[in-house]
């Protein structure tokens, strides 16, 4: 199968540097190309992290380079939990962040929808009423906080084996029509393939499992972490099949 388009996402803000070179540059090395997007952080106003998007530092740098940012929320220790008060309380937190960071203004002019991706580890596989409220209340807040002028869409980031994380979705979206935008999958490899590789082959087998019917597409394969190590990049890939151009649309390119 072909290839699809580099993306990378890091922990560290993109003007971190390693040994004197950007973390930019050096995936622009990697990929030889400029990223078409970048994953960031966002946790709450009221609670930030240490390793969200700063938009007085990031923004500018992103804009200049034409790199997208794609958001991330980040309570990954929340998300197992059968608890749909605090679901919607992450959900407030990751939209109310994500907006003030950009600016409603800003986002209605450059679209009327937008991805969020929740962050979901193994360690921490999603519950249903979990992801059903959070969903459920990421879109009301969006429409809320912009006027209806544009909805911020949930969609999820998972490991490819954490088949908990996939029926927990799929039971949402069957029980209680929850929506679900797309997924950015975690898959690296068996052995693990080095953290700095060039775009490889896009595969079904290593993104998707066979056996669980989803109600959203895979959009995107993080297929090796930690390039130049913790402090360095992920290396992503969009996948070949789908239409590009509506995934990018759904990210945010910063003002500059």
């Amino acid at each position: 199968m072909a290839k699809g388009r580099p993306g990378a996402d890091s922990t560290p803000r993109v003007d971190f540097e390693i040994h004197g070179r950007n973390i930019i540059d050096l995936a622009v090395d990697l990929f030889g190309e400029v990223p078409l997007f970048w994953g960031r952080y966002f946790k709450s106003l009221q609670h930030p992290s240490d390793f969200e998007y700063r938009r007085s530092v990031e923004s500018a740098i992103l804009h200049a380079r034409g790199i997208r940012v794609l958001p991330t929320a980040q309570q990954t220790t929340h998300v197992n939990r059968d608890d749909r008060d605090l679901a919607r309380a992450d959900a407030r937190g990751n939209v109310e962040d994500l907006i003030k960071s950009f600016g409603a203004d800003y986002l209605a002019s450059q679209g009327d929808e937008f991805l969020m991706f929740l962050d979901v580890e193994p360690t921490h596989p999603l519950h249903k009423h979990y992801y059903a409220s959070w969903a459920e209340t990421v879109l009301a807040r969006s429409r809320e906080l912009s006027d209806d002028r544009f909805k911020v869409i949930p969609a999820v980031y998972l490991n490819r084996h954490d088949l908990k994380t996939w029926r927990a979705i799929a039971n949402a979206a069957a029980e209680e029509g929850t929506v679900c935008g797309g997924l950015w999958v975690a898959s690296y490899g068996n052995p693990e393939r080095p953290g700095c590789t060039p775009l490889i082959e896009w595969s079904v087998e290593d993104v998707q499992p066979d056996n669980i019917e989803m109600p959203c597409e895979v959009l995107i394969w993080q297929y090796t972490e930690e390039c130049h190590g913790g402090d360095g990049f992920d290396c992503n890939q969009t996948s070949p099949t789908i239409d590009l151009d509506h995934l990018l649309q759904r990210l945010i390119l910063p003002p500059a």
